[in-house]
């Protein structure tokens, strides 16, 4: 009976209580709001129109939300052909009015409804970032280019060389923008990203020449070891796998603040893993960025860029079903540590 008042009060419908010989269709006509509808089912199932009717109806309270079935059902078949009825001699049909809690269910769908809702906005920003990488940065880098080509004939052989770099860096960034953008398309239609054995070795190995040759023409030009005698495996991942291994390489380069910058390469392999390492000579990360230095938009101090590279890392690497972390160095520096599982 509490209940049926509760519904009652939150919903505009007449609570199916009351005193013996209530007329609930006339409760209802008299009600507003979801008791226009409610008589109609009423009568629709009284009148052998239907078999059942059936209106869920919010019935929030200030405290709570709420959702309550309201249900039309016939009594035994509906109508009583032993019973003379009414005064005219026709058959009462009869029926139940129930009010059943589907709070918990409405929630369920709500909150589905709320997570479709996040998926294509997270889709729609997905698409718009395909956009960005695939037509302006490069078309940008295609301007960049064609320059750096037509000044291969105006430079002597010191300064080809540094063309040479810049159009071997512009054809990487050209060649990483199909990558990303191959990959905000597959986001952005919600497919499963497929994983594939990929050779370890031969990606670190190229990743190292290019930031040795990147490097070459500074004063105090980076030293990378430990390329030489890596192990050969695979490991399950894909394409983005070079961006982990540039970003985290770059990453010991850049912030290091040797006089000669070192970095050293190795791989640890397990029966269900290869873990690479990676270390720098620098300052190190101290305790309580060590968690934090992932998050994006994380930036030391000295440090003018997006604060992306890592992000990205971290989350590259969990959709591998890997794991990275840093950790220090000895006897000074950092070192990360990726985890990543064996093909």
């Amino acid at each position: 009976r509490e209940f049926g008042r509760t519904a009652e009060r939150a919903t505009e419908l007449p609570a199916p209580v009351g005193d013996v010989g209530e007329n609930y269709l006339e409760a209802c006509d008299a009600a507003d709001g979801y008791a226009g509808r409610a008589a109609d089912g009423i009568r629709s199932v009284l009148d052998g129109d239907r078999d059942r009717f059936a209106l869920e109806v919010p019935a929030h309270s200030p405290r709570r939300k709420r959702w309550l079935a309201f249900q039309v059902r016939p009594l035994d078949g509906g109508r009583d052909e032993d019973d003379a009825g009414g005064p005219d001699g026709t058959a009462d049909a009869r029926a139940v009015v129930s009010f059943d809690d589907v709070t918990e269910r409405k929630l369920a769908e709500r909150e589905v409804e709320e997570q479709a809702a996040e998926l294509d906005e997270k889709r729609r920003n997905l698409t718009m970032l395909n956009q960005v990488v695939r037509h302006d940065i490069r078309n940008e880098m295609n301007v960049v280019l064609t320059w750096a080509k037509m000044l291969d004939d105006h430079v002597d052989e010191a300064g080809r060389e540094g063309v040479d770099y810049v159009l071997d860096a512009g054809e990487n960034v050209v060649d990483l923008t199909q990558t990303i953008g191959d990959l905000t398309e597959m986001l952005a239609e919600g497919e499963d990203i497929p994983l594939e054995p990929v050779a370890l070795a031969p990606a670190l190995r190229s990743e190292i020449e290019t930031l040795r040759a990147k490097d070459a023409a500074r004063e105090s030009a980076v030293t990378v070891t430990g390329d030489e005698d890596l192990p050969e495996v695979s490991v399950l991942a894909d394409e983005m796998l070079s961006s982990v291994l540039v970003n985290l390489l770059n990453n010991a380069a850049l912030h290091s603040d040797a006089e000669n910058p070192r970095v050293d390469v190795s791989v640890t392999v397990t029966d269900e893993s290869a873990v690479v390492e990676i270390a720098d000579d620098g300052p190190g990360i101290p305790d309580e960025r060590k968690e934090s230095v992932f998050e994006r938009g994380e930036r030391g101090a000295d440090s003018d860029g997006t604060g992306l590279g890592l992000y990205l890392v971290e989350k590259t690497v969990d959709r591998y079903g890997g794991d990275v972390r840093v950790e220090d160095n000895d006897p000074r520096g950092a070192v990360f540590r990726v985890e990543l599982p064996r093909a």
